[in-house]
């Protein structure tokens, strides 16, 4: 016991000699540096961090970009259009929003590479979408475990975003990162390529020669991956305008270019140490230090010179049956005198009003939510709108329904907001052309300016004073509206719902959005309009927002154009597990057209119940269930009946007697119900055959005699 214990108290001991002499290491060096900075009058602070605390041996695994060998052939340097009248200062941080993704941390990796181009694609796919609030995070774990590009031993940044315009980059929670370039590429998540982003193509700006007006140029349409020389007193970098003062070269790293500040002759830099390193993770570095600014890769080849881009159709409409897939084409025409190159993005317009049993007032109520996530989302803007009435000759006209919510706390606004998530109805007395808040006779709103309808940046614009209810209903209350004032013969009344990006369902669980049951529209005894939540295309539902399309698939979704040439690009839309309803999404088609560098083309799809398949969903069954079919024998229709107990996606198929399928009457996602599916067996022989459904963890068989 004692041997071991003196040995324990050796290996002890020796860890913090070791300890202790790392210590005084760093010490040391920040001593000297410090004394270097104020010896050259330079303007940047240095200080300890977590790269500091590192082992020489591994803190050199941080830079990780290799010297760029390849020779420029004068197609891959871009002439960009000079912008006149650039700023003295810029920073896309601060331009408007921020266009920035957070910085994330490349851990003991030689992965810089990795992490610059995917901050340069991210931030250029935010500025190219217009889409400022997206949260977008792709895989720098892919690039690694797929790609050629390079390692944890270094890398090419460029050779990165070859590599994404050839194949494509994947979301960062298709495969994590987990700073290991061993985890093989068959880790990726199996749908990986049909939600890809890709870019179009990308051209050095710079090359021996750090020209900064080329750089801020290029900065100025989005932020452009950079390597530069590092020397040992980088690490102990902790603000300011970083120049080289002391130490030896220790490698080189990749960052990525966010802005400039003229009267600073700098830089500003997003690393890829974490938020705390340097400014937050930042930091700003003179113009040419270190070779800063040299063979800087940036995406696009050139923006063409005037309008290039020609799209035959403004929208997609489709009308598919739950279970089928269809394909749409796309035709791009490049009219000018330039190659033109694009690159196309789908998403799904979240449209979630529904009818469903969940906490139903009476059989189905509408409930604006996701069914799988048991309420909503961030950055919501739902809208369910009756029908056009006709109330020109109405007395006391007056609407009624049965209402419930429960959505964010009204609690900790400042002026002018005294809400945050809410609900609304709104009226339009012109056929839609626009919508006016109305103000219930009961219950009254609680909020008078909720922060999701009107902030500019975290809601939907619509500005201060839009009132609404927040928080919490307690249940199911009667709600009331008076329209007596509303004297048209095109009114429509909407029912509207928004959600700002700071708190939703994901962060609490118990709030499940907003409910609506038992609409009335009256005039003293007369009944002017009704609804039950029981089709789910008696109201006209609208979504706004933006997120990942499982349902749409882009073939072709970029290339190169030549001149007076065209390129397809097909859209399939694939309704596997679709249920009937309406579906929104939108393509966007960025290209270098230079005046016409993005096209946004709506998607609208109608999902249809299969033929021959009537529900009865009035009555949630405690089990499934498939039942004998009749008339059993048959010639050569018959009908099958089963029940389902939730949303699922249910298969029926037809077997022979030797395991064959011979039909398939239903593949699709269905509803909680009561379901009867019409089987015609025309093409079939006389005999015995067997049918079994599949719907989740239930399988069930029976048998059926075909009498021809």
């Amino acid at each position: 016991m004692k041997i071991r214990s003196r040995a324990l108290f050796l290996i002890l001991s020796s860890l913090f000699v070791l300890t202790y002499l790392n210590f005084a290491a760093a010490q040391d060096e920040l001593a000297q540096i410090k004394r270097a900075i104020t010896g050259k009058n330079a303007g940047w602070t240095a200080g300890e961090n977590w790269v500091t605390k590192l082992p020489p041996e591994e803190r050199k695994e941080l830079y990780g970009a290799l010297p760029e060998t390849r020779r420029l052939a004068k197609a891959d340097l871009i002439s960009l259009p000079e912008i006149a009248g650039l700023p003295e200062k810029f920073d896309w941080r601060d331009h408007n929003g921020n266009w920035v993704t957070p910085v994330r941390n490349q851990k003991l990796c030689g992965s810089c590479w990795d992490f610059s181009a995917v901050a340069q694609i991210e931030a250029w796919w935010k500025i190219h979408n217009a889409n400022q609030d997206s949260m977008i995070d792709l895989s720098e774990q892919f690039l690694l475990s797929c790609g050629d590009a390079g390692s944890c031993n270094g890398g090419h940044a460029p050779d990165a975003l070859e590599f994404v315009k050839m194949m494509g980059i994947p979301l960062e929670s298709c495969l994590p990162y987990s700073a290991d370039d061993t985890v093989p590429c068959d880790s990726v998540c199996d749908d990986w390529r049909s939600h890809a982003v890709k870019i179009p193509g990308w051209g050095y700006i710079t090359s021996k020669e750090d020209i900064i007006e080329n750089i801020k140029n290029a900065v100025y349409r989005h932020p452009v991956s950079a390597s530069y020389t590092v020397y040992e007193d980088f690490s102990y970098y902790d603000g300011g305008v970083y120049e080289h003062v002391w130490g030896d070269r220790k490698g080189g790293h990749a960052i990525l270019i966010v802005g400039w500040n003229d009267e600073e002759q700098s830089w500003i830099c997003k690393n890829s140490w974490g938020e705390y390193w340097g400014e937050d993770g930042y930091f700003r570095i003179k113009w040419g230090s270190c070779g800063i600014g040299k063979n800087m890769p940036f995406i696009w080849d050139s923006m063409t010179g005037g309008d290039a881009i020609s799209i035959a159709q403004n929208e997609v409409n489709a009308t598919v049956r739950s279970g089928e897939v269809k394909l749409e084409e796309i035709t791009i025409s490049n009219t000018g005198a330039e190659s033109v190159e694009f690159s196309a993005i789908d998403y799904e317009v979240p449209v979630v009003f529904h009818p469903d049993t969940f906490q139903a007032w009476e059989g189905k109520s509408w409930w604006c939510a996701d069914p799988q996530l048991g309420g909503y989302e961030n950055h919501w803007l739902q809208y369910l709108d009756t029908p056009i009435l006709d109330l020109r000759n109405r007395i006391s006209a007056k609407l009624t329904y049965m209402g419930a919510w429960l959505i964010e706390d009204p609690a900790g606004t400042n002026a002018p907001w005294d809400g945050w998530d809410g609900a609304n109805v709104w009226i339009s007395v012109n056929g839609g052309e626009t919508f006016d808040v109305i103000s219930p006779v009961s219950p009254a709103y609680n909020c008078r300016s909720l922060w999701s309808f009107g902030h500019s940046k975290q809601g939907w614009n619509f500005g201060a004073g839009i009132p609404g209810w927040g928080g919490n209903s307690k249940g199911w209350q009667p709600v009331e509206y008076d329209l007596s004032g509303f004297k048209s013969d095109s009114v429509i009344i909407r029912f509207a719902f928004a959600s700002d990006l700071g708190f939703c369902t994901e962060d609490d669980s118990s709030m499940y959005g907003l409910q609506i049951d038992n609409i009335f529209v009256t005039d003293a005894t007369d009944t002017i309009f009704k609804d039950f939540a029981d089709d789910i295309f008696s109201m006209h539902r609208t979504g706004f927002g933006e997120r990942e399309a499982d349902w749409i698939v882009l073939e072709n979704g970029a290339g190169v154009i030549a001149p007076q040439q065209s390129a397809v690009v097909n859209v399939k839309i694939d309704a596997t597990d679709l249920s009937a309803g309406d579906y929104s999404g939108l393509i966007k088609i960025n290209s270098n057209d230079f005046s016409n560098a993005q096209i946004e083309i709506p998607i609208s799809v109608r999902v249809e119940t299969p033929v021959g398949v009537q529900q009865d969903e009035s009555v949630i069954p405690e089990h499934c269930r498939l039942a004998q079919n009749y008339p059993n024998p048959f010639n050569p229709v018959t009908t099958i009946e089963f029940d389902v107990r939730e949303y699922s996606h249910v298969r029926l198929q037809v077997f022979t007697l030797l395991g064959e399928v011979v039909a398939t009457p239903l593949d699709a996602m269905m509803q909680p119900g009561t379901h009867r599916v019409r089987f015609t067996a025309e093409n079939l022989s006389s005999g015995i055959y067997f049918y079994q459904i599949t719907a989740k963890d239930f399988k069930a068989t029976k048998r059926l005699l075909l009498l021809k």
